[in-house]
């Protein structure tokens, strides 16, 4: 089992160097595919829950829950609360149904079907109830992140446009390719790549007391420097992130630097942590897609005990589908690898 240790670390910084790394498994979920590469059923999203159909409609704009909360002025905690189902924050009837409106316009679907949809879930006329406890709505679960990601207990449907990787449920946007890494027998971080860009997801145990992201932000960054990188830390769309730049053997022999992104948030007993390279590392406008995938994925943790920083290992689909190792498409697009960091 690999963990956070000082010497996988160091491995860890050493595969960022290669193109792809031996142990980089690719796989296709050809059941999912619909949920990956395949147009939605309807731009309103038919088919799904009001929540549901708002944030991935969102997703495939690119736009983050902030980015939507400043051009509606709906709060931020409200679309949180929308896009899980949540409408208790929204006060009644006819205010629900002036954010489902805005917010629909916002990320760019017809915001009719979604009011229809409401309508027949809350029949009966219109109601404006009153706003109690406004601050007992802008809490958020114990130990979760205010704005994702989120634990499998504080979310409804984790299956409903994710695909079911057992420790973690990652969103399927559209034109993805999902690919897992293994470390001896198991399956310990899932890579996403979309386009010229990549976001891999690491989930890992930590204790009830505390969080581990700061450690884990601290040694990695030290790891970097000793390797003769260059890294800082910034306070970026994800919270306190590294931003690195490592050296690495371009194709043609000539040293150069590759640019990544280390994030991460710790949750009820666990941190997910990603790795951002490619266009997205430099690109805000690449990162906005990748960087929502995040903040939307579900980490399952189980009860057992685990010890600290010890992955939360995946598992695939039965219906998965290897992809050859020599197609010329993965040797160009495989993005460098930090599976451990």
């Amino acid at each position: 089992m690999v963990g956070l240790s000082a010497s996988a670390l160091r491995e860890a910084i050493v595969d960022a160097k290669t193109v792809l790394p031996e142990y980089l498994k690719r796989v296709r979920v050809r059941r999912r595919w619909g949920i990956v590469d395949a147009r939605p059923q309807s731009s309103s999203g038919e088919g799904q829950s009001i929540g549901r159909a708002l944030s991935q409609a969102r997703l495939r704009a690119g736009l983050t829950v902030e980015e939507v909360s400043a051009a509606t002025r709906v709060r931020v905690f409200i679309v949180y609360a929308i896009e899980r189902d949540d409408f208790t924050p929204c006060g009644g009837d006819v205010l629900m149904r002036a954010h489902i409106r805005v917010i629909a316009r916002a990320v760019g679907i017809d915001p009719q079907p979604l009011l229809e949809q409401y309508d027949a879930q809350c029949s009966g006329p219109p109601t404006s109830t009153p706003v109690v406890s406004l601050h007992e709505a802008e809490r958020v679960p114990h130990g979760a992140a205010p704005a994702g990601p989120w634990d499998v207990s504080d979310v409804k449907d984790p299956d409903n446009g994710r695909i079911d990787l057992g420790g973690l449920f990652v969103p399927g946007v559209e034109g993805m390719e999902l690919r897992v890494e293994v470390a001896g027998e198991d399956i310990v971080a899932a890579t996403i790549v979309l386009q010229e860009s990549a976001i891999q997801l690491q989930a890992f145990a930590a204790p009830k007391s505390e969080g581990i992201w700061d450690e884990v932000r601290s040694e990695i960054a030290t790891g970097v420097r000793t390797h003769g990188g260059v890294v800082d830390e910034v306070e970026g769309p994800l919270g306190l992130e590294l931003r690195a730049q490592v050296p690495v053997q371009l194709p043609d022999g000539r040293e150069g630097v590759q640019v990544v992104r280390f994030a991460g948030v710790d949750g009820p007993r666990w941190l997910l942590r990603a790795v951002i390279s490619g266009h997205a590392a430099v690109q805000p406008a690449a990162a906005a897609t990748l960087e929502a995938v995040f903040r939307d994925t579900v980490v399952v943790r189980g009860h057992m005990a685990m010890a600290p920083r010890t992955p939360i290992t995946l598992t695939m689909p039965h219906t998965a589908q290897p992809v050859g190792e020599d197609t010329t498409l993965d040797q160009q697009s495989a993005p460098p690898s930090a599976s451990t960091a």
